[in-house]
């Protein structure tokens, strides 16, 4: 499988293969019409991300590609009804796997995810997919059109390792979600979510939150599911809120354990 990274729509060059996987950095999207056209390649599959990052350079501007052999095999399906799409990936060595980033069934594709493969030997890696202002559209595509709240995965027969780490630590809690449904937090340890949010981070902090700066603050104060299974908790990054409600990305599990 041949990776190549571009840094301008005009440097993209004709592949060998029929059939490709694309990583665009959002401010080339809308061109994406233009690279199809350059690869010269006949299926034509992607993920929208914010950056990209080869051989150890940001880039925030960049198209990154895959090759495909003819043995590979590409499904997207949607987040809450995946079943039929990873039963067919079961003979793969590795799975790439690309989400809807801000979709509210990720925990539900997880799920689904980890009953499938629970006694399987295959490989998983991937990230979600989205934008910088994460704005609900859709940011997985392939030749025809574009999707939301879905999955593209890609079973191929090559082996990876994989190793992550977000680096992030635990400055205030442990809290309780007390009421939740999909992506909105309504209350944690009994009260109203932002109410305890915003006492939070002005006790931690200093920081004052508003309608307006928001969402700066908070992406740097993102939320921590408690994991069982890894050292690290697991990451939610707040999008807004909706009166006294916090929106997350992906959604949270009502007594979830969770620290800011």
């Amino acid at each position: 499988m041949l990776i190549e990274v571009f840094e301008k729509l005009e440097d993209v060059r004709p592949i060998e293969s029929e059939r490709c996987l694309v990583l665009i950095t959002e401010d080339l999207w809308e061109k994406k019409h233009v690279l199809k056209a350059n690869l010269e390649c006949r299926d034509f599959y992607g993920v929208v991300v914010p950056y990209i990052i080869s051989n150890r350079k940001f880039l925030g501007s960049g198209i990154l590609v895959f090759s495909l052999d003819n043995c590979a095999k590409v499904e997207i399906t949607p987040l809450d009804k995946p079943e039929e799409s990873l039963k067919l990936l079961r003979t793969f060595k590795t799975i790439l796997l690309f989400v809807d980033g801000i979709s509210p069934f990720i925990d539900t594709f997880v799920s689904k995810l980890n009953q499938i493969f629970e006694d399987s030997k295959v490989k998983i890696l991937g990230t979600g997919g989205g934008f910088k202002k994460l704005s609900k559209e859709p940011c997985l595509f392939d030749g025809e059109k574009a999707f939301k709240d879905c999955a593209l995965l890609v079973g191929v027969n090559c082996e990876v390792d994989v190793s992550i780490g977000h680096g992030w630590k635990p400055i205030h809690g442990p809290l309780v979600v007390t009421k939740s449904k999909d992506n909105l937090i309504y209350e944690i340890n009994g009260e109203p979510a932002l109410k305890v949010y915003k006492r939070a981070l002005k006790e931690i902090a200093n920081v004052e939150i508003s309608e307006e700066n928001f969402c700066e603050v908070a992406h740097a104060f993102p939320l921590g599911i408690v994991s069982l299974r890894d050292k690290e908790c697991i990451l939610r990054n707040f999008i807004g809120f909706e009166g006294d409600a916090l929106i997350v990305a992906s959604s949270i599990p009502v007594f979830s354990s969770v620290f800011i």
